[in-house]
């Protein structure tokens, strides 16, 4: 006999039950002894049965997995989030099914809307910028949904991990501050990112709270080492006197070092720089940039674990949790001189 074609009744007789009590184990019911639940999982493993989890679905309305809609493939800290996420569903038993995003949040859903509820998920989970309506709603149903990212607005129906972007400004702005500085230089991202946005406003307004001269900001045209590189030459020509720069990532960040080292200027002593994500440990050996670290982890691990609590209790559904970055000093900065 064929593995891949065993079906519930090969089991049931094999093991000598009903194809109810087959049926029983298979979906974890409490209803059978636990030597018949043996004799029942022996002849699964015997016969290479595997339960049919679509058919499953179909019977008692829930497909023990959940849609992940992303679009940013690139994100420094995705893996985290990614692992928090995947780690956590295992822990339920739920699978987790990737849905790219090709252009924007909103576009995808409403365009893939038949083609993701064909799968019967038992809810959706959304990290993006992209702001999405409530028009939404009309295509993809009132399946839960929880969603992160720097996005402003989104159904009310849906629910929310916060990852607080603009305390990571307030973080970075703090320490160099603190540090004697006179005020706090910053690159950021491309500013067609809302998180970009968000970072910028927050640096802003924690130089105002201070009464710190706020100085130009410079944007870095990617999220990447050249164009950091490239920003930093255009803020030193604005301001070459500057001693402390807060760079929205951590790849802009090791732009900027480069530029210092051109320069002849020793960050750390001459410079101080902070980044954001705190990746270049995993890539850069004796790692000595300060950075503060978003916790996409908790992040991934809090979003499964809000929408498998929305799933079994819609009373939930437009919860806000909460997550918070953290500080982590090296080297790379250090009291102004």
């Amino acid at each position: 006999m064929s593995k891949r074609n065993v079906s519930i009744v090969d089991v049931a007789k094999y093991a000598g039950v009903s194809q109810q009590t087959v049926s029983r184990v298979a979906n974890g019911s409490t209803l059978v002894t636990e030597r018949t639940r043996h004799k029942v999982q022996a002849a699964m493993t015997h016969l290479g049965y595997k339960p049919n989890r679509q058919a499953r679905a179909l019977r008692n309305g829930q497909s023990k997995t959940v849609g992940l809609v992303i679009k940013y493939f690139r994100n420094n800290s995705l893996s985290d989030l990614l692992e928090g996420m995947s780690s956590t569903a295992a822990r339920l038993g739920y699978g987790i099914m990737f849905i790219p995003v090709q252009n924007d949040v909103e576009t995808t859903l409403t365009n893939e809307a038949d083609y993701i509820t064909s799968f019967n998920l038992d809810g959706l989970l959304v990290f993006s910028d992209d702001d999405i309506s409530d028009a939404v709603l009309s295509r993809v149903g009132d399946i839960p949904t929880v969603v992160l990212g720097s996005l402003g607005s989104f159904p009310a129906s849906w629910s929310y991990v916060d990852t607080n972007e603009a305390h990571i400004s307030e973080l970075a702005v703090s320490h160099l501050l603190k540090l004697g500085h006179r005020t706090v230089h910053h690159i950021c991202g491309p500013l067609t990112s809302p998180t970009s946005v968000t970072r910028v406003n927050a640096w802003r307004t924690a130089l105002e709270k201070n009464n710190v001269t706020v100085p130009n900001f410079v944007e870095s045209a990617e999220w990447l080492p050249d164009d950091g590189y490239r920003a930093a030459i255009k803020l030193f020509e604005m301001y070459p006197d500057l001693t402390a720069i807060y760079a929205s990532d951590d790849a802009i960040a090791s732009g900027v070092m480069e530029v210092c080292h051109d320069r002849g200027l020793i960050v750390g002593n001459d410079i101080s720089l902070v980044g954001v994500d705190d990746t270049l440990g995993s890539f850069v050996p004796h790692n000595i940039l300060t950075s503060v670290k978003p916790d996409y982890l908790a992040a991934g691990n809090s979003a499964l674990r809000l929408l498998i609590e929305t799933v079994r209790n819609p009373e939930k559904r437009g919860t806000k949790t909460s997550v918070f970055p953290r500080l982590i000093v090296r080297s790379s900065t250090s009291p102004a001189k």
